[in-house]
């Protein structure tokens, strides 16, 4: 029964109404030729029965019991054993009909059929048949009729259900197009649908009315996003600008050299995740600026730059396996650089021992570990927002995975995992089929 469920709910609404209006002509018109045969069978067993009874006795107690030969309809027969009865000759009873029981009986054969009544009266037994080979031709007939306009019948309902299927999808179709629509566009327009007074009009309202505050959430969700990256970016610029006069000035020591090192290091990526998610708050297509497009293997080897400290300090090696040939691809540096440098600070965070190792390729880029691995269970929820594994290690609010899966989606790139629990992960980012990855 659930197979069946599912399959009726896989169809579409048009097939849906045809398969059940289909099936209850068919099973209406199903009982109406067996309601039909019933009715035949009943006037055979009941009103048959009843005038060969009234008839066979008819002719012996008038005829027969006055010696006289019984006047018969040319299509009864009236037997006898024995067969001469007070003076009155009469047939024989032929060999099929003698072991038939008292009373009404229905008796075919290859060349006719008849009615048959036996009746034991006075010693004598008696059997009067009626041939009903045309009745029965007629009842076949009618039989036949009957069928041929049920299938008509069950046809034309099915056709109506068709046509009436039509009815009743042609306004949703109409509404699916037209939020289909309304959800694409930037701006909200009312849906071009009539509001009738109906299901159909009832969704309607509803869809719009969702679709408004949903255009009304994201509009103020860009408007917020737009105004905190304009905030940041100006902070980050005196941080920046601030950071460059003091190393103008110069008298620094290593250390404070450092120090200022980190400070626009740390500004830098700033600026890059800005503008990343502000790329993915606006929801447009990414276009990367000239000046933001550098090679892969100088990608990589800024972010080995910036997160080595943090691996040495735990005791990981971090090396890159530069397999991109000549020349590397060309990506944005802005998104390739989130990408993998959350890729990375994930490896750094779950590993204790051995070797974060970026292998570069002409169409891709993975980041391996030998850290903690990720339970089968978990697999599937890691790239959720605000999701981390129940043996990470180390601080992290579970958004940098869900940050790389928006990237890669929004790029067309396609992001794998292998990962075996006690043995490390292994992240793949291939880039989308086209000349160039950004």
């Amino acid at each position: 029964m659930k197979r069946i469920g599912r399959f009726f709910l896989r169809l579409g609404l048009r097939a849906r109404l045809m398969l059940v209006i289909g099936i209850l002509a068919f099973v209406l018109t199903a009982g109406s030729i067996a309601a039909f045969s019933y009715a035949i069978e009943f006037t055979e067993d009941h009103l048959v029965s009843e005038n060969q009874y009234y008839s066979l006795r008819g002719y012996i107690d008038s005829d027969i019991a006055h010696g006289k030969a019984p006047r018969l309809l040319p299509n009864k027969k009236l037997y006898a054993d024995p067969s001469v009865v007070n003076g009155v000759k009469l047939e024989p009873i032929p060999p099929e009909f003698q072991n038939l029981p008292d009373g009404y009986t229905e008796y075919e054969d290859d060349h006719q059929a008849d009615y048959v009544f036996r009746m034991q009266r006075h010693g004598v037994t008696y059997i009067l048949t009626t041939d009903q080979t045309e009745f029965e031709e007629v009842e076949h007939s009618l039989v036949a009729v009957v069928v041929l306009f049920g299938l008509l019948a069950v046809m034309a309902a099915v056709l109506m259900a068709w046509l009436l299927g039509g009815t009743v999808v042609r306004p949703v179709k109409k509404l699916a197009r037209e939020v289909q629509r309304c959800a694409s566009e930037k701006e909200f327009r009312p849906l071009s649908v009539e509001l009738t007074n109906d299901e159909v009009g009832y969704l309607a309202k509803t869809c719009e009315n969702s679709l408004r505050k949903l255009h009304e959430t994201v509009q103020s969700e860009r408007f917020f996003a737009s105004d905190l990256s304009h905030e940041f970016r100006t902070h980050l610029s005196i941080v920046s600008t601030t950071a460059e006069l003091m190393r103008e000035i110069g008298d620094l020591t290593p250390q404070q050299e450092r120090q200022l090192a980190k400070i626009t290091l740390a500004a830098e990526r700033m600026q890059r995740l800005i503008h990343v998610l502000l790329a993915l708050a606006r929801d447009k297509d990414v276009k990367a600026a000239d000046n933001d497009i550098k090679y892969l293997p100088d990608i990589a080897r800024e972010i080995q730059e910036e997160d080595e400290p943090d691996a040495r300090q735990k005791g990981l090696r971090m090396v890159i396996d530069d397999r991109s040939g000549t020349p590397p691809p060309r990506l944005s540096d802005s998104f390739a650089s989130c990408v993998l440098s959350n890729l990375v600070r994930n490896a750094v965070r779950n590993s204790t021992r051995g070797t974060i190792t970026i292998t570069l390729e002409p169409t891709r880029f993975s980041v391996k570990d030998e850290g903690c691995g990720i339970p089968k269970d978990e697999m599937e929820k890691i790239f959720l927002p605000f999701t981390r594994g129940k043996l990470s290690h180390g601080q992290g609010h579970g958004i940098g995975l869900s940050l790389v899966s928006r990237i890669c989606t929004r790029m067309g790139w396609k992001i794998a995992v292998e990962s075996e629990e006690g043995k490390g992960s292994l992240f793949t980012i291939t880039f989308a089929e086209k000349k160039t990855p950004f």
